[in-house]
C-alpha cells in the first residue's frame, strides 16, 4: 500500500483472479467476510497473495520440447483505487525473485526470468455513486525464459497523468518454464508488485 491519501493497492488473497468484479463467495453463497471491502482494498488486503502452479508437465512438442517443464496459473486480482485530486497517474510493476527449493545458496534454485505473464487490466468499473473513471493500460507481454524479463521487473499496468480517477482491476495469465536440468522438488518464489 502506498501511503498517499486517496491511493490504495490491494489484492485478493488465495483466490483465482477474474475481471468480472465478483467478490468471492463462501460455499453457502454468502460473501466471504475477508473481502467485505471489495472492490475497495483496505490495508489488511494489501498482503501476501499466493499462486499455486501445481505440477509442471514436460513440453513434448514445439518450442522447448524436451527442454522445459511448463505450468500455468493466474495472478490473484490486484485492485488499484485512486481518488487523488491531482490525478498524477500510477504504475504497478512486478519483479520475480529466484525460485528456491529450500535454503538460498545451498538448495536448488532457478531464475525468476523463467516466469512470464500476459497482463490484463479492466478500468470500466467507476467508483459507485461517482463519475470517477480512469483509462488504464495493461503492460506488455513478457515471455517466460527471457533474460531481463520478470526477474528484472516489468509493468503490470499503468495510468497516465490526467487519465482520470477510479478503480482498476488487474491480473495476468502466468506461464512458468522450468529447465529440465533443475532438480525436482517443491519450489517457491516471491513476485513483488509495488505501485508508484
Amino acid at each position: 500500500e502506498r501511503g498517499t491519501t486517496g491511493f490504495r493497492v490491494g489484492c485478493r488473497p488465495a483466490w483465482p483472479a477474474d475481471l468480472d468484479g465478483t467478490a468471492p463467495l463462501l460455499e453457502d453463497g454468502t460473501q466471504d467476510p475477508e473481502f467485505a471491502s471489495y472492490p475497495n482494498p483496505t490495508p489488511a488486503s494489501a498482503t501476501y497473495c499466493g499462486v499455486d502452479f501445481q505440477t509442471a508437465e514436460l513440453i513434448m512438442e514445439g518450442d522447448g520440447a524436451g527442454q522445459f517443464y511448463a505450468a500455468d496459473a493466474v495472478l490473484n486480482q490486484v485492485t488499484v483505487l485512486d481518488t487523488r485530486d491531482n490525478d498524477p497517474g500510477w504504475t504497478v510493476t512486478g519483479t520475480m525473485g529466484d525460485f528456491q527449493a529450500g535454503t538460498p545458496g545451498t538448495d536448488p534454485s532457478f531464475s525468476g526470468d523463467q516466469l512470464g505473464w500476459e497482463p490484463l487490466a479492466d478500468d470500466t468499473d467507476p467508483i459507485p455513486g461517482s463519475d470517477y473513471d480512469q483509462a488504464v493500460t495493461a503492460g506488455p507481454i513478457v515471455d517466460p525464459n527471457t533474460p531481463g524479463g520478470l526477474g528484472d521487473g516489468a509493468t503490470l499496468a499503468s495510468a497516465e497523468p490526467g487519465a482520470g480517477r477510479g478503480i482498476a482491476k488487474l491480473d495476468a495469465r502466468l506461464k512458468l518454464l522450468i529447465p529440465v536440468s533443475v532438480f525436482s522438488g517443491n519450489y517457491t518464489g516471491t513476485l513483488t508488485i509495488p505501485a508508484s
